[in-house]
């Protein structure tokens, strides 16, 4: 058996559960800064993921300054100018992310997150899959495990399913959670305030078609459902169709047929369809997504991604958060390695990462206050109606949203008064109802 000294040469610098965009940036930075680093994947790259699969011009630029997008846009990414918002009823309303604002990128997320994860690989990180984390330890704690002599005594780590079947024993002197929305990580120290309180579940399609504009995203709000349009590729009819609903009102339905369901709400949606849409992968379900956090870092362990917690994805900020929360917490992990508050045969300690905490904190919480403040008004749909026709009256209202939540602008520029006191020139192009072009559908 291994001595204790051989054991701790043998663990890597930094283990990270999940090596979607937040764990495959984190591991890049890591490993260009000099430390070892380790990702567990639960499924081998590439694989589908339930996602809008928009890359918002916020994240573009990330991946601009991480030198991360090169690989990205040889990937033949379709660029993103804003969006069309439309109601059941007829109210419309478009936003644009504007003059001198990069485009974003609609991708698929199977291409993109393998992509990102080749990135690490070349880097010097390791992918270790595919690999089921069941526990997470924080550097204070002891594994649920019989086999305790295997384990080092103040480092953090995972119990896990490995490959062939064996149980496993992983520690690093850092663990970080990027495994997402119901985070393993996220649960071992205590991370989520609560259970989710809005139910919703999503179905996202690969779909082939034409007849959409490719220039925008298209969301359509009905009662308890909205269906997300947005093309995934420049050089084919290639789609992203997600269906968001209420799983309270329609979860029978989509139990007893997602394809169907689909269907049905791609038909409520009403795009303007030449030709198919015929779905070409999927569905594949998500939910709930109400997933509020309150912790990011514990001894020896950090959250990035969707792992931080979670409100909605009508937004579309998710894969910003990802990248934003690596590149926030890469010097802090950096330098708490290097630093005399950690020694070398030790885990990180907590107090070496609250700087992160207290930064992701900050940074996100005014996003997350207008994602709640959007999805009040759009779940009533009188309300819903009114805002959007409101937002629609006035062309650079719905653009001043779009650009916030497309983080290229603070959420605080939202207060200045002349983006809802005046129209573009009295009377915008951009009206509501009947008179829609049908090219904005």
């Amino acid at each position: 058996m291994r001595d204790a000294n051989s054991m701790r040469e043998a663990v890597p610098d930094v283990l990270i559960v999940g090596s979607g965009p937040a764990g495959s940036v984190l591991a890049t930075l890591l490993s260009r800064a000099g430390h070892s680093v380790e990702m567990l994947e639960r499924r081998p790259h590439p694989r589908p993921k339930p996602c809008g699969e928009c890359v918002n011009p916020g994240a573009v630029q990330a991946l601009r300054r991480l030198g991360l997008a090169e690989g990205i846009e040889a990937l033949d990414p379709a660029p993103l100018l804003g969006w069309v918002l439309r109601t059941e009823s007829g109210a419309w309303a478009r936003g644009d992310f504007g003059a001198g604002v990069e485009p974003g990128w609609g991708i698929p997320r199977a291409r993109f997150d393998a992509q990102l994860a080749r990135e690490a690989q070349s880097a010097g990180a390791r992918i270790s899959s595919p690999v089921v984390v069941r526990t997470a330890v924080p550097a204070n704690e002891t594994p649920p495990s019989p086999d305790h002599s295997r384990w080092i005594r103040g480092l953090p780590g995972v119990v896990t399913n490995e490959p062939d079947g064996t149980t496993g024993l992983r520690q690093a002197r850092l663990l970080v959670g990027a495994d997402g929305l119901r985070s393993t990580v996220g649960r071992a120290i205590g991370s989520p305030r609560r259970r989710p309180r809005i139910r919703k579940m999503s179905l996202t399609c690969r779909v082939e078609g034409s007849g959409p504009t490719n220039t925008h995203g298209q969301l359509v709000l009905g009662l308890g459902w909205t269906v997300g349009l947005a093309p995934v590729a420049t050089q084919a009819d290639l789609w992203n169709l997600t269906v968001v609903l209420d799983a309270k009102r329609y979860g029978r339905e989509v139990a007893k047929s997602p394809e169907s369901a689909v269907h049905r709400f791609c038909s409520e949606a009403a795009f303007a369809w030449t030709e198919g849409p015929k779905i070409l992968g999927g569905p594949w379900s998500s939910g709930p997504f109400d997933w509020p956090g309150h912790r990011a870092v514990d001894e020896g362990v950090l959250l990035v991604g969707d792992a931080l917690g979670y409100f909605d994805p009508l937004t579309g900020q998710g894969i910003y958060r990802a990248i934003r929360s690596a590149e926030l917490a890469a010097p802090v992990i950096d330098k708490a390695l290097r630093g005399a508050t950690a020694k070398p045969d030790d885990g990180i300690r907590r107090d070496a990462l609250m700087t992160y905490h207290r930064t992701v904190t900050r940074e996100f919480r005014q996003g997350r206050l207008l994602q709640r403040a959007i999805e009040t008004a759009l779940s009533r749909p009188a309300l819903r109606d009114m805002v959007i026709r409101h937002l629609g009256s006035g062309g650079h209202r719905l653009d001043a949203i779009i650009r916030v939540t497309g983080d290229t602008l603070p959420v605080l520029s939202l207060l200045r008064a002349n983006h809802w006191l005046r129209g573009d020139s009295g009377t915008s192009p951009r009206q509501t109802g009947a008179n829609q072009n049908a090219d904005d559908r």
